[in-house]
């Protein structure tokens, strides 16, 4: 978000439809530098507490990783900080009509306005700022997996156990994120090796889950609503990587 943010100024300059048109800091055209941005985004009662901040200082082009590190460092009411971002900060009033949009809505939106900036300056132009984006969308894609790790291994199996009448378990792996941490995953290449059925199941399984309920009151809706935002993730990151201007 931030670097579309920056993008988005770059290009465009500050203005009423700008991405945060309602951050108002102390960078010498009035937008906000990266505490000031997180902050305005925040929910109200989510902010991070006085004196919190990260390293990024008056520095417009801070590493993305190393941002989201010193994140999960920061405090907000005395506990760890979450980001949890009010979409009615991200673009001006109006622009959703659901009260909460989908992320994969928003990121949609976003990566308009890094598209609207890559064709009015250029790849060249804007290379070492897409460079951070594109590391944040995959970490967002990692927090996403990570979040829904075994819950998604569960359900699956659930699934082949209930639906299929199969006596296949997934394999598993657990990749590495871009901070170093590691998480839980399917690992679907492994598991069509074991059984080959499993080619099938995991289309049809696919298609069930979509099917399903998106709600955070059970399982199955909660993997369908992780399930949801890693693929609009997914679709964000292919438009982010795919061309060039």
């Amino acid at each position: 978000m931030w670097f579309a943010y920056r993008m988005d100024i770059q290009a465009f300059g500050v203005r009423p439809d700008m991405i945060a048109p309602g951050c108002h800091g102390t960078v010498a055209d009035g937008s906000c530098y990266l505490d000031e941005f997180i902050n305005h985004l925040q929910r109200d009662g989510k902010k991070l507490d006085a004196g919190q901040k990260t390293s990024a200082g008056t520095w417009l082009l801070p590493d993305a990783v190393d941002m989201a590190k010193e994140l999960t460092t920061l405090k907000s009411n005395g506990v760890d900080f979450v980001p949890n971002q009010d979409p009615e900060k991200i673009f001006r009033s109006g622009t959703f009509t659901q009260p909460n949009p989908r992320l994969s809505d928003i990121l949609s939106l976003v990566t308009d306005r890094i598209e609207a900036a890559r064709v009015k300056l250029g790849d060249g132009e804007l290379k070492d700022e897409l460079f951070e984006a594109r590391e944040a969308i995959n970490g967002v894609h990692e927090a996403r997996l990570a979040d829904n790790g075994q819950d998604l291994i569960d359900t699956i199996n659930d699934y082949l156990k209930n639906e299929k009448g199969s006596s296949t378990t997934v394999e598993t792996k657990t990749p590495k994120a871009l901070d170093g941490s590691t998480y839980l995953d399917v690992d679907i290449d492994k598991t069509k090796a074991k059984d080959p059925a499993f080619s099938q199941y995991w289309a049809d399984f696919q298609e069930w889950l979509g099917k399903q309920k998106r709600t955070n009151k059970t399982k199955v809706g909660r993997v369908r609503m992780h399930w949801d935002a890693i693929q609009g993730v997914q679709e964000i990151a292919s438009r982010t990587y795919g061309w060039n201007c």
